[in-house]
């Protein structure tokens, strides 16, 4: 699951007893504001399987990038939880890559790409509430981008150290192009990440939100999967209801033979 935006959403999971049968929970970021939050919001209501958790931009509003990081790895210490950022664990027989990832916001195609990022700077929360360098100064599209490009460093080593391994990777932003409409601003919620890439990592599984709309196709031999729950319910509201109808509280999706 992922984008449960629990800092302006009234919801809860399913008690315990209801909880699937699975493995491991795998959380796509934007639980809350304060990534470690979202760890302890997450380790006090699923104790009974390891969770990965990888955060969105959400957990970043009005926090230093870096610095929320480390706090929520910290939250996470001695726990259940595995905050995962342009790293990764090992579970059952599989590679678990966790990143938010971000955009190259490329999207439209290169000559696009500044245009995009522009389009973004002006638009997006996420270049207002979060900062870098210590509190220094705004998070900025240029940042998004060369973070974007470290993660995709990092996919890349992966697949140079262990080529053999077989591979789940959980984003916040896309990995591939999703039909958001014409708008520039579009290129700032998915990227086309290079199928070569995907298939050399041999990833089977990759799950990512940030878009608030389900998905679950398979292109390339990967899977991908998100069940993003967005806004709502509000307080207030006569109709409980959130904004993702085909969200799935209860959503498993198995790997593997």
């Amino acid at each position: 699951m992922s984008d449960l935006h629990l800092e302006v959403s009234r919801w809860d999971l399913p008690p315990k007893e209801q909880h699937p049968d699975s493995d491991v929970l795998i959380v796509a970021g934007d639980v809350t504001t304060k990534a470690e939050r979202g760890v302890e919001w997450l380790r006090d209501r699923v104790r009974d399987r390891p969770i990965v958790y990888c955060m969105g931009n959400h957990e970043l509003y009005n926090q230093d990038a870096d610095k929320s990081l480390q706090k929520a790895r910290l939250a996470a210490r001695g726990s259940n939880v595995t905050v995962l950022n342009d790293d990764y664990m090992s579970f059952g027989g599989y590679e678990i890559i966790g990143a938010t990832m971000w955009t190259d916001f490329g999207l439209f195609g290169p000559e696009f790409i500044r245009r995009c990022m522009d389009c973004a700077r002006d638009r997006m929360n996420d270049y207002r509430k979060i900062r870098v360098n210590d509190y220094a100064r705004r998070f900025t599209p240029e940042d998004a981008l060369v973070r974007h490009m470290r993660t995709i460093k990092f996919l890349n080593h992966r697949v140079h150290d262990a080529p053999n391994s077989r591979r789940i990777v959980v984003t916040h932003h896309s990995p591939e192009p999703i039909d958001v409409g014409e708008d520039l601003i579009a290129a700032a919620y998915c990227s086309a990440v290079d199928p070569a890439l995907i298939a050399a990592l041999k990833c089977e599984l990759w799950v990512s939100g940030h878009v608030h709309m389900s998905r679950d196709h398979v292109a390339g031999g990967t899977r991908f999967a998100g069940n993003p729950k967005g806004y709502g319910p509000f307080n207030g509201e006569k109709i409980a209801a959130w904004e993702n109808p085909e969200f799935d509280p209860y959503k498993v999706v198995s790997v593997g033979p």
